[in-house]
């Protein structure tokens, strides 16, 4: 039995083959690699004065336009989970 709370799981979903799940220990967030693409997204506007909400969204947006997929395994990479190319 897993201890994950109920909106973490999901039922009836086909996975593609490109695709392999790996689950996570409980309390680990480190391990997630959607933290590290937060982490790299705060960093560029956490403490900084920004004019107003419409300059932070277009700044956002930016930062958007760059996560492509080899910038993404780039920053979320971990020794330990193999990526194919």
């Amino acid at each position: 039995m897993f201890a994950n709370a109920g909106f973490h799981a999901c039922k009836n979903i086909t996975i593609p083959e490109n695709i392999k799940l790996i689950r996570i220990p409980p309390y680990t967030p480190e391990l997630n690699p959607a933290e590290k693409v937060w982490q790299w997204m705060k960093e560029r506007v956490a403490m900084k004065f920004i004019e107003d909400v419409e300059v932070l969204q277009i700044k956002i947006a930016q930062m958007i336009t760059q996560l492509y997929a080899d910038f993404i395994k780039s920053i979320t990479r971990y020794g330990l989970i193999p990526f194919k190319q």
